[in-house]
């Protein structure tokens, strides 16, 4: 077990059945609170009035903010027991495609309860905060190693299936960021989704079994896409095909 895990199970084997309510309930109140403003603009006091208690019990559990905002982090499990049956159930080629529509949207549908605290750590992670980095890791761990058995499952030729599943997971991850309206730019959800499920389902077993239809009626969980938007024609092209038009019928 690593020294710092170690140390902080330590401390809440230490702290007693009051002390871990305590500590909870600053948590949840860090929680709250990201949920609400940058992590970087939380300040203990604002924590502590939150969790009903004051400055000075927060620093009997945690050194500064970051600390409190890593035991929020570290408290989120990206691995569901739905996206589990799913995982370890048996995958026909011609399912597949459905079957990554429904992981995407479970995988987004636990991003979006967390967006917050996801997003700080993810964040706090990528600039090189180790503690943050090994959270990120240990909440993936068992998705991983389903989709590494899953990918095995389904590939012919020998590919590099532990670099698969991390692209898999990274893929996941940014679509689910994405989803909020800004970053979406003009499109939905539910394309965005399917997107990332398609490539996800390419990536699963190298092509789609012709005959696959997609944005069906799938089963509960999985995208539905909506629509293209059409743009406007210029008024060039416009001009341009009346010209072609014309000139072929005359």
């Amino acid at each position: 077990m690593p020294k710092m895990i170690e140390a902080r199970t330590s401390v809440r084997a230490a702290i007693g059945r009051k002390g871990s309510q305590t500590r909870q309930a600053l948590m949840d109140a860090t929680r709250q609170l990201m949920e609400a403003r940058p992590v970087r603009d939380l300040r203990v006091g604002d924590i502590a009035r939150v969790a009903g208690t004051s400055p000075a019990s927060f620093y009997r559990y945690f050194e500064d903010v970051i600390e409190a905002a890593l035991a929020v982090a570290e408290s989120v499990e990206q691995m569901t027991p739905e996206m589990e049956i799913l995982l370890q159930e048996p995958w026909p080629r011609e399912e597949v495609y459905v079957r990554s529509c429904q992981l995407i949207e479970i995988w987004t549908r636990l991003w979006e309860r967390h967006r917050a605290v996801l997003h700080f750590r993810n964040l706090a992670a990528d600039e090189g905060d180790r503690r943050f980095a090994d959270a990120r890791t240990a909440a993936t761990t068992r998705v991983r190693t389903l989709l590494e058995a899953k990918l095995t499952e389904l590939h012919d030729e020998p590919v590099d299936i532990a670099a698969l599943a991390r692209v898999v997971i990274g893929i996941w991850e940014r679509a689910s960021a994405s989803t909020v309206s800004p970053l979406r730019r003009r499109l939905s959800r539910a394309r965005l989704l399917d997107g990332a499920a398609y490539i996800v389902a390419l990536t699963f077993c190298g092509s789609l079994p012709p005959g696959t239809v997609r944005n069906s009626v799938a089963p509960a969980g999985a995208v539905a896409r909506s629509p293209a938007r059409q743009r406007p024609e210029h008024p060039q092209a416009q001009s341009a095909k009346a010209a072609r038009k014309r000139a072929t019928s005359s």
